[in-house]
């Protein structure tokens, strides 16, 4: 994979050990498949090694010192790095990883950070989409790395302060005690019951009186987030992925003295409305690495019926829905019975869930789920839009 030129900081030789690990299910080189071939595209370097190998740089660019001995870590989770064809010629990739950073005894949690870029790219071939997520990787650098230099600098020395003379206080006489207080806490985004077009948006809100507190971020009952807060007053915004449907995401702001403060949202996630589309939707009864779990077919389900909420009734029975696992013969007359059935001026779009890999002949879907009695917590919509015209005529 390219190597990258790392930024500048300051980490004052703060020295620090990292781990980087891989929680993607398969090929540790596997960073998605090329085109209608399917073809997996493998890179000649492992993908945890390819990102710490620049975290490590970004660190060691900003002052620090790696060392196996270190009390100060960061760790690492892939849970993303994904290249796959996009809209016409377009590569579309992701980077997504769960960062924690620990300091002495302060653990830190950077919740999980992403990047995304969709490039234009002629030719089909796995340089192209080597670059591309080598390019993904430097705005991943550019927009986290400060975060995890700042999670890992120590703190600022404050300059001594000079002690002041008080004046002599009379007897049965004191200082004039001002009320402590309570400390308040505000979402400001996204509001409650908000139905949201996109997966990506951001948790935003601000707490006032609340130096010394910490804030914890839950979606769907996963810790994404903490901060301990410095200052009284200050705002936050933490990154958050949505699944398809509806998403709970709560939020406990804890003090140091008195009761936590505890908000809630319902946040829902749909794909816009397609209409005046052909739409082809396949899907997996069951999963190959989910086994034979009874709440796979639901997860399906739910999903087709996101996808297809938005389609007129004509238009329903002209879509070709694979279930299980399907020969790639089947597959692809799926496909020509779809492109065939289409005007000149649609387009038609073919949605799956998870990733598309063949194997032993055979055509599988798979999703990576992030918890195994949750298959639905990590569903990932991806969309291949091509015009009818254009793809069997070359």
């Amino acid at each position: 994979m390219p190597c990258l030129q790392a930024s500048s900081g300051k980490l004052n030789e703060t020295t620090f050990n990292i781990l980087v690990k891989d929680a993607r299910n398969g090929n540790s080189r596997s960073i998605g498949s090329t085109g209608w071939s399917f073809r997996e595209v493998v890179t000649s370097d492992d993908v945890a090694d390819w990102i710490r190998q620049h975290v490590v740089r970004e660190l060691v660019n900003a002052g620090g010192k790696e060392s196996k001995d270190a009390k100060n870590s960061v760790v690492c989770s892939v849970k993303t790095c994904d290249a796959s064809v996009g809209f016409w010629s377009n590569i579309k990739t992701r980077l997504a990883v769960n960062v924690m950073v620990t300091r002495g005894e302060e653990e830190t949690s950077l919740g999980e950070l992403s990047a995304e870029r969709s490039p234009f790219a002629f030719l089909d071939t796995s340089e192209n989409y080597e670059q591309a997520l080598a390019d993904t990787l430097k705005d991943w650098l550019a927009t986290h790395a400060p975060k995890i230099i700042a999670a890992l600098a120590p703190p600022a020395v404050e300059p001594p302060v000079e002690p002041v003379t008080k004046p002599p206080v009379e007897p049965g006489v004191g200082p004039e005690k001002m009320p402590v207080q309570p400390p308040e806490l505000t979402l400001t985004s996204p509001g409650d019951n908000a139905q949201l077009l996109t997966a990506g948006t951001h948790l935003k809100g601000e707490v006032q009186n609340a130096a010394g507190a910490v804030l914890d971020v839950e979606l769907n009952g996963e810790r994404v987030g903490s901060k301990k807060f410095i200052l009284g007053n200050e705002s936050f915004a933490y990154p958050i992925t949505l699944r398809p449907g509806k998403n709970s995401i709560k939020v406990v702001l804890t003090p140091g003295k008195g009761k936590p403060l505890k908000r809630n949202r319902i946040v829902s996630f749909a794909p816009p409305p397609l209409r005046d589309r052909l739409v082809m939707v396949t899907g997996a009864a069951e999963f190959q690495h989910l086994g034979k779990n009874p709440q796979a077919k639901q997860v399906v389900d739910d999903v087709c019926g996101l996808l297809l909420a938005g389609l007129p009734p004509d238009l329903k029975n002209r879509i070709v829905r694979l279930e299980k696992k399907v020969t790639i013969t089947d597959f692809q007359s799926g496909l020509q019975k779809t492109f065939s059935a289409a005007k000149k001026n649609e387009s038609v779009i073919i949605f799956y869930a998870g990733h598309v890999f063949t194997a032993g002949g055979e055509l599988a879907l798979a999703v990576p789920e992030t918890r195994a009695d949750k298959p639905g917590t990590a569903i990932l919509l991806s969309d291949i839009a091509f015009d009818a015209d254009r793809y069997f005529k070359g």
